[in-house]
């Protein structure tokens, strides 16, 4: 009986620790952020065309955001593609800005294509509109040297759709910038090789939850040695 339950709570630990499902989607962290605030968002790109590497990340910016700077990323060139702002001064001030990042695309150079097997972030600092309890959608086309995968779809009710666009709620405005001073923001690339992710985050509550699941073990295996010596005192 013993030797049943300890192999039974172990197995809960393996399980615990090693059963995580194969997420291709293309994800954003965080899933919320201050509206009317500059805030750093990070895409997750994995797996998404079979076996192949992925050569290139493209990221619709959404209709809001005027001010986007992207993070910069070992062996990725940058390519920023503009559009006009809605509510651009037509007079075409200096001081005054009449266009906005529109689609950001990071392309491996070459040798540096992400393995089917691995994943990488890509960051973007963004003022949000003033669009609180909005969700916007930021659609991704994951090129490959074999295939795309396009992450553009909009979900629509409770219906996840099969490649769906990474989307951020926009809450309350909590005043400031709400990521980073703007000076600091606007003015000079994300540097993304130090940024804690989910999937950091994901990776600690796991190892806590198997601590946890492991010192469960040892009170059992104390309390069942206990009441055996009882029985045979």
């Amino acid at each position: 009986m013993l030797k049943k339950l300890a192999a039974g709570f172990v197995g809960a630990a393996a399980l615990v620790a090693f059963a995580s499902p194969a997420a291709a989607h293309v994800t954003v962290s965080p899933g919320e952020a201050s509206a009317d605030g500059f805030a750093t968002v990070t895409f997750t790109v994995g797996h998404g065309c079979e076996d192949s590497p992925t050569t290139s990340v493209s990221v619709t910016i959404p209709d809001g955001i005027d001010a986007t700077t992207p993070g910069v990323n070992p062996g990725w060139a940058i390519e920023r593609e503009t559009a006009p702002l809605d509510d651009a001064d037509a007079s075409g001030e200096p001081d005054e800005a009449t266009e906005r990042v529109a689609t950001v695309t990071w392309t491996a150079e070459p040798g540096n294509a992400l393995p089917s097997d691995e994943l990488t972030f890509f960051a973007m600092s963004v003022r949000m509109p003033d669009d609180a309890g909005e969700t916007l959608y930021f659609p991704v086309v994951q090129t490959c040297e074999e295939g795309t995968a396009r992450w553009i779809e909009i979900p629509e009710g409770d219906d996840e759709p099969e490649f769906p666009a990474p989307g951020v709620v926009l809450t309350a405005s909590t005043g400031g910038h709400g990521g980073g001073d703007a000076s600091e923001t606007e003015d000079e690339n994300v540097d993304t090789s130090n940024l804690a992710t989910s999937s950091d985050v994901d990776g600690i509550r796991t190892l806590a939850i198997v601590a946890i699941a492991v010192g469960a073990v040892g009170i059992v295996l104390g309390v069942i040695a206990l009441l055996t010596r009882r029985s045979t005192a």
